[in-house]
């Protein structure tokens, strides 16, 4: 997987070019600042990458270029991949071949060159960024087919302060071609230049996706130019989808710290990341790139809000995700020998409804809550319906002094409700996470809960942040991640909840999530660490 970026410069009018020609002058002040800020940009790379084999590679960037603008060009741009748009001479999807001493590629559409940067798992060895440079017809195709279907981590947007005149009598006659940036495709919304000063930031909003510019001055010039471009907008994409995911997980792969675990197996490790879904219009985050065991999901799901703790309740439905962590080997390793195989004590359910309650085994080795504690799914809903505005809707699921009684303390252990204009979003914590097997799980039963508590409290789902301390992958599910970068995701399902008069958690079953639309890639089968 590589990073794909948009990189332009217009003048006035989002006007980039006329008759395949940059309309200003490349040895300017403001022309040459802008070159050398496009080089600096599209010749920045991080750190080399290292396989699995302890192979060093060396990277690059590469560059999509039309073919106009790159007869405009004249050459190819030295230290970068220039794949040039060729529809008439270029080579296909199936045709390419790669060769990390050529600099230079012709292509024959652009929906190939994209294809072949993404599908390519070998490519992002050599490539880090992708550039997408223009001229004005790669911008609007890209914009018009694309612009959903490829992760873009970065625009950089240089705008230059000269005026055109399209009036003038230079600029008219049919033999005059004038391309302009398409502006209102990218962002949806124009600039906003006013009161802009040396070193002031101002914002873009798209698809409720910020996008942080940077406006100078010219340190060569007396005039009014100025430069906008991205500061390191990671995670911009133009929705929020399961690129986000994607992204994570390509950043512990190739950024992970080697770390020993408590399972022995090892994991590469990324302390502190954050992704972002939106709810809007029905949308169910579950992810596409393998196939999701969504009953199980919602199984266990219900089975938290309800309380339980025995997870045979879940294997008597074919639900069997918490078997190895509370089998007679797993329980008995915890020092947790009185506990009933399939018992877990105090984990999710009880926190959830009974957090700080006493509580002890039955006869049977089963958790009995004797007295107190908190329902904290009741008080959550409660706020939710009496005061909206608070800033205290939270569920803590960790509890200190139940820690040593757990089969497996929790991994997704805070959650917080807000509500803005009847619309409720959810943040979940996460002190460790399982980005293969795990997070997916966690991403969908997170939206689901929120789902569950908008339609008690009469509120409209709007999105979920997910913010993980230790994000790993286990090194046995290495070339299963490897194998999940390589597909291509599906638009996620939507869901609607059956309207059955449900007052309470307890009365939400498994048939009142209605899923349509969903579409994945096979399942990819990894074995859980425990």
């Amino acid at each position: 997987m590589v990073f794909f970026n948009i990189i332009a410069a217009y003048a006035n009018d989002y006007i980039c070019g006329i008759n395949n020609q940059l309309p200003w002058d490349r040895t300017s002040d403001g022309g040459a600042e802008d070159m050398a800020y496009f080089r600096e940009i599209t010749m920045r790379v991080t750190k080399p990458i290292v396989d699995e084999n302890g192979i060093t590679y060396e990277r690059k960037n590469a560059l999509i270029i039309g073919y106009n603008t790159y007869q405009s060009i004249g050459k190819p741009l030295k230290n970068r991949y220039n794949f040039v748009i060729d529809r008439n001479s270029g080579v296909s999807y199936e045709e390419f071949v790669f060769d990390e001493d050529k600099e230079l590629y012709f292509i024959n559409s652009l929906g190939n060159a994209l294809k072949i940067m993404h599908s390519d798992y070998r490519l992002s060895l050599f490539i880090e960024n992708v550039f997408i440079i223009g001229g004005g017809a790669i911008f609007n195709e890209f914009f018009e087919k694309y612009m959903y279907d490829y992760y873009i981590q970065n625009m950089y947007i240089t705008k230059m302060n000269i005026k055109i005149d399209l009036q003038s009598e230079e600029y008219k006659g049919d033999n005059v071609k004038i391309v302009k940036f398409p502006f209102e495709l990218a962002f949806k919304k124009t600039v906003k230049n006013n009161n802009v000063n040396n070193g002031a930031h101002c914002h873009d909003f798209y698809n409720d996706c910020w996008v942080l510019h940077h406006a100078r001055k010219s340190e060569t010039s007396n005039n009014e130019y100025r430069i906008y471009h991205g500061l390191d907008v990671l995670g911009y994409n133009f929705m929020n989808d399961e690129r986000n995911y994607l992204q994570l997980i390509y950043d512990v792969l190739h950024e992970g710290v080697d770390c020993n675990d408590r399972t022995g197996v090892g994991t590469l490790s990324k302390f502190g990341t954050q992704i972002r879904f939106s709810l809007k219009n029905n949308t169910l985050p579950l992810l596409t790139t393998k196939k999701m065991f969504t009953r199980g999901i919602i199984e266990e799901l219900l089975w938290f809000l309800r309380g339980e703790s025995d997870s045979k309740l879940l294997e008597e439905k074919g639900v069997h995700i918490w078997a190895g962590n509370t089998s007679r080997e797993f329980l008995d390793k915890r020092g947790l020998k009185d506990y009933a195989i399939g018992e877990g004590g105090p984990i999710y359910g009880h926190q959830f409804r009974h957090f700080g309650a006493r509580w002890e085994l039955d006869e049977s080795g089963h958790r009995k809550v004797i007295s107190g504690g908190i329902d904290q799914v009741e008080e959550a809903l409660y706020l939710l319906r009496e005061e909206p505005d608070s800033r205290r809707i939270l569920i803590s699921l960790w509890n200190p002094v139940d820690l040593e009684s757990m089969a497996l303390p929790p991994c997704h252990m805070t959650y917080q409700f807000r509500v803005y204009n009847g619309k409720l979003s959810c943040s979940m914590y996460q002190r460790s996470c399982d980005t293969f097997l795990g997070l997916p799980f966690n991403i969908c039963s997170t939206a689901l809960m929120t789902y569950i508590f908008a339609h008690l409290s009469k509120l409209i789902p709007d999105e979920i942040i997910i913010s993980i301390g230790d994000a790993h992958i286990y090194k046995n599910h290495i070339s299963q991640v490897k194998t999940q970068l390589k597909r291509t995701p599906y638009t996620f399902p939507k869901i609607v909840i059956k309207k059955r008069g449900q007052k309470s958690v307890e009365d939400f079953k498994v048939e009142d999530f209605e899923i349509s639309g969903y579409e994945s890639h096979e399942g990819i089968k990894g074995q859980m660490a425990t």
